[in-house]
């Protein structure tokens, strides 16, 4: 019997894995981890270093750079996993936290919810929306359109003061925030690398 991998590591191994890839970046070769992260001669603007990292996230899915055998292979078999390690119940964790983010059944990275699960509450279905808009793109997930598109839904999610679900410990203001300069990054992302 294989043993179940704890997908919180799993969420740090991919998490690491697009830090090496920035590193690795002809841009980047001689860069420091603690330059990097902001932690020497001040703070890199957060949206700059989440549009380049999701540029490593976009070559990571494409197997380049240092994407390792195990993080590809979880990847290539995200179809099968998402059947089997899909979420069927309402989580509220990381919530500020975009690598290990889980906010309804659909919100996060690498996380979504079984098939005909429906979203716990009105920012959830705006991610499961995405999720579905980002399967339609071949699995783009620097797909312009699906950012666009979600970034409007959870606009009008805050704009309309929606109720969230029974036992979220998150703010939700801090859920969209996050999840909203995370697709912006996206957003500038796909539009550099013109996706459509």
């Amino acid at each position: 019997m294989a043993m179940k991998q704890n997908p919180y590591i799993e969420g740090l191994g991919f998490f690491l894995e697009v830090l090496l890839c920035y590193r690795g970046h002809p841009n980047m070769a001689n860069a420091r981890i603690s330059d990097i992260m902001g932690l020497n001669g001040g703070v890199i603007p957060l949206g700059f270093a989440a549009l380049v990292m999701f540029s490593c996230v976009a070559d990571a899915l494409s197997g380049e750079y240092l994407l390792g055998e195990g993080v590809r292979r979880s990847l290539a078999e995200n179809d099968t996993a998402q059947s089997k390690d899909c979420s069927r119940q309402c989580e509220s964790e990381f919530c500020t936290v975009p690598p290990f983010l889980r906010y309804g059944k659909y919100c996060g990275l690498l996380y979504s919810g079984c098939p005909g699960e429906e979203p716990c509450d009105g920012l959830d279905e705006c991610c499961m929306k995405h999720d579905a808009c980002v399967q339609s793109k071949n699995n783009d997930y620097l797909s312009s359109e699906c950012s666009q598109q979600f970034l409007n839904c959870m606009a009008e999610f805050r704009n309309s003061k929606g109720k969230t679900f029974n036992g979220n410990t998150c703010h939700v203001q801090d859920v969209v925030e996050v999840i909203t300069l995370v697709m912006e990054a996206a957003l500038v992302a796909g539009r550099y690398l013109h996706k459509p």
